[in-house]
């Protein structure tokens, strides 16, 4: 089954019903800041910037249903970076809602202060990244769609992309942007996380920037687990002789 909100059917500051999010999260509708417009009118999810640089959370309510072989994505706006400014999308969640202490979850995660973009696993408040690309190419007043897959469940497969909305273009390996579909990152986690769970997304944002965080267009849709490699069988060969003398027939 597949979910998705665009946090258009309430009206403002409102949270649609199946989610739970923490305080500084708001609907919002236009105008929003940095002459940005929703990526689906009339409303945005906005993010106040808090005093602390502190992980809050926004946890869709229902698990994935197909054993976490998932692919999950949300658009994301910063209109101002203060010294914490990151946006991430999760899967896999341990248990709802989901927080960075007590539960354990996939993590794609865009920085804009750091400059990286990051694939982690997150094991009950500990946070270990799985691999990070290097980037320069990320701008304020700008929406991006940042996409994670999840899937398998004995070595997860884990693969991070991001498009930039205004003309389609992806970010590659090397953290730049082309014209052609690019992945950011495959990753490979041998000690994964297994089972269905719950999904949602990210903001940091500290009080250095007075100006909001915007996200829209979440989704999360099922996969297929990748296919077992078949196996090959060896027909031993052999040879024979033929007899062709009269009286003699063929084996």
């Amino acid at each position: 089954m597949s979910f998705s909100q665009n946090w258009d059917g309430v009206t403002p500051p409102a949270i649609p019903s199946g989610w739970t999010v923490d305080s500084v999260f708001t609907t919002a509708t236009t105008p929003l800041s940095g002459g940005l417009s929703p990526t689906s009118s009339p409303n945005v999810l906005a993010m106040t910037p808090a005093s602390t640089n502190t992980i809050y959370y926004a946890s869709f309510g229902t698990q994935d249903g197909n054993s976490g072989n998932v692919a999950t994505q949300v658009n994301f706006a910063v209109t101002a970076v203060g010294t914490h400014c990151r946006c991430g999308v999760m899967a896999r969640g341990s248990a709802y809602p989901l927080s960075g202490g007590s539960t354990s979850f996939y993590r794609a995660l865009m920085g804009w202060d750091t400059g990286l973009i990051s694939a982690q696993r997150v094991n009950s408040g500990s946070f270990n990244a799985l691999a990070t690309v290097s980037t320069s190419a990320l701008a304020t007043d700008t929406w991006y769609t940042l996409y994670m897959t999840v899937n398998s469940s004995s070595s997860v497969q884990i693969t991070i992309s991001v498009q930039r909305v205004s003309d389609g273009y992806w970010m590659n390996a090397s953290g730049t942007f082309q014209s052609a579909s690019a992945s950011v990152m495959v990753v490979t986690d041998n000690s994964p996380l297994t089972g269905q769970g719950y999904s949602g997304l990210t903001v940091e944002q500290n009080s250095g920037s007075s100006n909001p965080v915007y996200s829209d267009d979440w989704s999360l849709a099922p996969l297929a687990p990748p296919s077992p490699i078949p196996s090959v069988f060896v027909v031993p060969s052999f040879r024979y002789a033929l007899d062709l003398r009269p009286g003699n027939s063929r084996p």
